[in-house]
């Protein structure tokens, strides 16, 4: 009897040394210092989060910690999303995994650059710490090219031009019936990027933010009113033209970094 409870405990204790659960406040810190912690992209192949054992599983798309294969996949249990938004099959987040005690945490995030990635929706001192470490490079560097992380989809876009344009020809119709100034113009442009910035606080796209300075931009171009002092300045139109091209060029960059 006493060499069944001896044994009992000894593997209670071994159980309680492997199985380790992360204190809520010290996650950054553990994961930095867990040689088995994982810290990685992963895309979403399937999410299962009503079943008894919730599950998420994963393919390892760039990995900045721990001992996972680039291109592998992965089922991972216990699934928490930090943050109020829903898990899409196909889109790419970063996931933490401690080990099988604790959750999988998956957070979204705004670049797949670990120098300049934000994670969206946290909030608290201990994930604005784990961001920092993370582009400070403690956990290790990541980049992924060719993808972004947005959700909107491809008909968000087009249904987002289509407004801009709509704007467009209504400017360009009142400016035919009515005399149309510069000033009027500017004001509708900060107008058009003021809708659009509005977008992207709501639902945290900076696509929103991007479509609304190509849309001003095509607007310069399309319709160039100069100010009247000196709207007989042969190059002004060209000089206006090319602020709407800066205004595209600032648009895509915004799209890219963020």
């Amino acid at each position: 009897m006493k060499k069944i409870v001896i044994s009992f405990l000894l593997v209670i204790t071994l159980m309680s040394m492997t199985l380790t659960t992360v204190r809520a406040g010290d996650i950054p810190e553990s994961l930095m210092n867990s040689d088995d912690a994982q810290i990685f992209f992963g895309e979403v192949l399937s999410y299962h989060p009503n079943k008894e054992n919730p599950s998420i599983e994963v393919a390892i798309t760039e990995v900045i910690k721990g001992k996972v294969e680039k291109g592998t996949k992965h089922t991972y249990y216990n699934p928490n999303t930090i943050g109020d938004y829903n898990i899409r099959n196909g889109k790419v987040y970063l996931f933490t995994y401690y080990d099988n005690a604790n959750s999988t945490d998956i957070f979204e995030v705004t670049t797949y650059n670990t120098k300049t990635l934000k994670l969206k929706h946290i909030q608290g001192s201990m994930w604005e710490r784990f961001e920092k470490y993370i582009n400070q490079g403690k956990y290790g560097e990541a980049k992924i090219d060719g993808i972004m992380p947005y959700t909107i989809s491809i008909i968000d876009c087009v249904v987002g031009f289509i407004i801009g344009l709509g704007i467009i020809v209504a400017i360009i119709v009142y400016k035919k019936k009515k005399e149309f100034s510069f000033k009027n113009q500017l004001i509708s442009s900060i107008i058009i990027i003021t809708l659009f910035d509005i977008l992207n606080v709501v639902y945290w796209q900076w696509i929103y933010t991007s479509i609304g300075f190509i849309i001003c931009g095509l607007l310069w171009i399309i319709n160039p009113v100069p100010p009247r002092k000196i709207e007989k300045n042969k190059n002004i139109k060209k000089i206006i033209r090319f602020a709407g091209l800066i205004l595209i060029i600032i648009g895509i960059i915004t799209r890219i970094y963020f």
